[in-house]
């Protein structure tokens, strides 16, 4: 640690180690505008040792990676963010077959003013899925706004794990809106050569809208399941008051069939009214 009585205070490095935990830390600071850098590498080399005394048979390593840049008097602070796990063993096998023995984690974070939030370039990558997105909030407004995407290619494994016949790929994306009080939300899922249970579904596409979801969520959904030519689709509005769910304009249409009408159900009741 170098402190002058002028100029920026650097500290060369910080080391800190206890078993399997090890942590390094860097940086250089000015005092008087808090302006600088900081960077801190970190792990833990040893998962057996982190359950030990449970029946958890976690295994593996984790590692993580942070860089922070200060501009003076924290107008805005710069975060870069990388985690990684080496040979993790042990969880649950429908995590095992998502997740896989090396997922890594990797984001950008930029505050502004200490009152905006902007995560940036956020990605997972895993051995049965990616996920990415960007997000922002102000803390002052309450605005929230942001995009995620999430892959999974191949729904085999998470069958297997499952012991449950699964094939297909999935591709969701997500996006919100609103504010911290009432958020929103839309969402499109889209599902291909889809089977599940030994039943062909082929093709799934879902979208969804709701606003308000702290307090009483109400928006619409359509649904399209099954080949092209026998599809089954069911759309409908909702809205969710207490223990009281309201379907509205619900109707559903398939090979053979059509419905429509609604319905009122009572989740403390149960009671169902309505007409189809």
């Amino acid at each position: 640690l170098e402190a002058p009585a002028e100029g920026a205070a650097e500290l060369r490095y910080l080391r800190l180690r206890g078993g399997p935990l090890h942590a390094d830390l860097a940086g250089e600071i000015e005092p008087a505008s808090r302006a600088g850098n900081l960077s801190l590498a970190a792990g833990w080399d040893d998962l057996t040792r982190l359950v030990a005394g449970t029946d958890s048979p976690l295994a593996g390593a984790l590692g993580l990676r942070l860089d922070a840049e200060l501009a003076a008097d924290l107008e805005t602070v710069m975060v870069d963010l990388e985690a990684k796990g080496n040979g993790l063993q042990g969880l649950p096998p429908a995590a095992t077959a998502v997740v896989g023995a090396e997922p890594g984690l990797s984001a950008k974070l930029e505050l502004r003013e200490l009152r905006q939030a902007r995560l940036q370039g956020l990605r997972l990558d895993a051995i049965g899925l990616t996920l990415t997105g960007d997000a922002e909030a102000d803390l002052e407004t309450q605005a929230v706004a942001g995009r995620f995407d999430l892959v999974v290619p191949d729904l085999v494994p998470l069958g297997e794990a499952l012991a449950s016949p699964l094939a297909g790929n999935l591709a969701s994306e997500l996006d919100l809106g609103g504010s911290t009080q009432s958020p929103e939300l839309e969402l499109h899922l889209r599902g291909r050569e889809l089977l599940a249970a030994g039943l062909a579904l082929q093709d799934l596409d879902l979208e969804a809208r709701a606003v308000d979801l702290l307090n009483a969520p109400a928006g619409s959904l359509q649904l399209r399941l099954g080949p092209a030519d026998e599809a089954l689709a069911l759309a409908s509005g909702f809205l969710l008051q207490g223990q009281r769910m309201e379907l509205s304009e619900l109707r559903l249409d398939g090979p053979g069939t059509e419905f429509e009408g609604g319905l009122s159900a009572d989740l403390a009741g149960p009671l169902l009214e309505g007409s189809l």
